[in-house]
């Protein structure tokens, strides 16, 4: 970003934990760039778009499809609060089968889940702010 001078950068909210150390950053040497989040591509199923995901197999996709679900389930429950967010969201991978939750916290407004499958590394984030009106 420094040699480029740029002053903006896109990147995908699907690893939002990144977006926010890349703000950090971006703060901490006090550089004028503005980072723009671009929502998570979905595929028709559900599950994030990710180069990972061709390298499932089968049942793991279908295991995997467990992260977006309890990640809809957790916004489902925004109105109730932070901690409603996170047990609905961990109910359900408490019930899944073949996925290993192993991070799951709200960072700014957004549910974030990290999962494994199989020997894969699953990410995924949705947006959890009230809406107005």
């Amino acid at each position: 970003m420094g040699l480029t001078h740029c002053t903006d950068i896109k990147v995908s909210e699907l690893h939002f934990d990144e977006v926010l150390r890349l703000q950090h950053a971006i703060t901490e040497l006090a550089l004028e760039v503005t980072v723009h989040t671009l929502p998570t591509l979905r595929e028709s199923d559900g599950l994030s778009l990710a180069r990972v995901n061709a390298e499932l197999t089968p049942q793991e996709r279908q295991a995997a499809l467990a992260i977006s679900a309890a990640l809809t389930a957790g916004a489902h429950e925004v109105a109730k609060g932070n901690d409603a967010v996170i047990a609905a969201a961990r109910a359900l991978f408490d019930v899944a089968p073949d996925i290993t939750l192993t991070r799951l916290e709200i960072l700014s407004s957004r549910l974030f889940a990290k999962a494994t499958v199989g020997a894969h590394e699953l990410t995924d984030s949705i947006d959890i702010r009230v809406s107005e009106g």
